[in-house]
């Protein structure tokens, strides 16, 4: 912009603070997240995901949410870690011989 003067001419220059906001994310054992988190200008929209690594499922948010993709809009510092649980499902097996015979435990699966 360019301005002749013809005059004496008082200007003020107006400034606005960003304001900006931390999203600290993490995931517990068995899984990642899409995001590393860090600091977002205030009214920032951001979507992150938890994603399970095989043999897992995603559980829930440390907040208590059990959606597995959020978003958030930040307006204040957020913190969250999401939660996994593995699939595997394991049993004891207890295994008795009766008279003239016996077991062996080796091999097998």
């Amino acid at each position: 912009m360019s301005i002749t003067l013809t005059s004496n001419l008082n200007l003020t220059a107006n400034f606005d603070q960003i304001i900006q906001y931390r999203l600290n994310i993490q995931a517990d054992e068995g899984g990642t997240v899409s995001s590393d988190g860090g600091l977002y200008n205030q009214g920032t929209t951001v979507i992150i995901s938890a994603i399970p690594n095989d043999g897992y499922v995603f559980s829930q948010w440390s907040d208590g949410n059990n959606e597995p993709n959020r978003t958030f809009t930040m307006n204040q510092d957020i913190s969250v870690t999401a939660t996994f649980t593995s699939t595997s499902i394991s049993h004891n097996v207890s295994f008795t011989s009766t008279d003239g015979g016996s077991i062996s435990t080796q091999g097998g699966v």
